[in-house]
């Protein structure tokens, strides 16, 4: 008698073992299914936005899956739709904390609009490959985000735009300014696209001057007469615009604007692009690069 009791203690309890292995197994492949599902569309998607994931929905379709397999398992729904907003909104915020972070990188602290950060001049100018080595180690993987479109959702302020800018356009010319030449310009058609996006929202003219200096270097770098053209003008205005102490900083930008649509109206072209792109230049081209020291 009491060895069959035992027996039936052991059934059910390799019973209630595998109902439960079960019930976890569903619960994860819905689950998996659903996040890689919630992926996939944040990449497919010409603007992904964190905003868009229905945590409720996701809830439901899980408790309809748990239902159709005959699982009661309404508490565990409900901890799900938790964890799953939860996880929304911390990844909304590490996005915020990594553009604000970039723009402290490259600007500092920007308290008022005449303020000069002297002390980011170096890492601009990256001469000792420190710039290099930094943005390599902490910020690589936020520009394949950006250019995979998975930040996207930065382009809604004037800051965000701006730190994806730097992502794509000023950020690859300091990794790669010394190795693959080519990979520097690899991201300027987005970064130019952003820039003439935020310009027509007027997005530029909500950042303090020295943002709005390098929020139009992608058109000052752009091969195309036309986007010189309006290079130039915005130059030319964020000149006019700043008090009188920041004037001189402000013609240093417009300067280098002048000079490369210069160039542009000459050859249209850079020529000392050429070489990296694999691209045959002219005898004219030639003379002019031995005369002048590339940008």
């Amino acid at each position: 008698m009491v060895a069959s009791v035992n027996r039936l203690k052991f059934k059910l309890k390799n019973i209630l073992i595998r109902f439960c292995s079960t019930n976890l197994i569903l619960f994860y492949l819905v689950s998996s299914s659903l996040y890689s599902g919630s992926l996939s569309s944040l990449e497919n998607s010409n603007e992904p936005n964190i905003d868009s994931l229905n945590t409720s929905n996701h809830s439901a379709v899980i408790s309809r899956s748990i239902a159709d397999k005959n699982i009661s398992n309404a508490s565990l729904n409900n901890s799900t739709a938790v964890n799953l907003r939860d996880n929304e909104i911390s990844e909304k915020n590490n996005k915020k904390d990594r553009a604000a972070l970039i723009l402290d990188f490259w600007f500092g602290q920007l308290n008022k609009d005449d303020d000069f950060p002297a002390e980011k001049v170096a890492i601009w100018r990256n001469q000792n490959g420190d710039t290099t080595r930094f943005i390599q180690a902490n910020f690589s993987q936020d520009i394949l985000k950006a250019q995979r479109g998975e930040l996207n959702e930065w382009r809604h302020t004037p800051t965000g735009r701006l730190a994806l800018i730097l992502l794509l356009h000023q950020f690859p010319r300091c990794i790669y300014c010394n190795t693959d030449k080519r990979q520097a310009f690899m991201y300027d058609a987005m970064a130019k696209g952003l820039v003439l996006e935020g310009v027509k929202q007027k997005q530029d003219q909500q950042l303090q001057p020295f943002m709005r200096a390098f929020f139009y270097l992608p058109l000052e770098h752009t091969e195309d007469a036309d986007i010189q053209k309006l290079s130039v003008q915005l130059y030319q205005q964020l000149v006019n615009s700043v008090a009188p102490s920041m004037r001189s900083h402000m013609q240093s930008f417009l300067n280098y604007a002048l000079l490369h649509q210069k160039q542009i109206m000459r050859f249209g072209r850079f020529p000392h692009r050429n070489e990296i792109l694999g691209r045959e230049s002219t005898p004219e081209e030639l003379i002019f690069l031995h005369q002048w020291q590339s940008f």
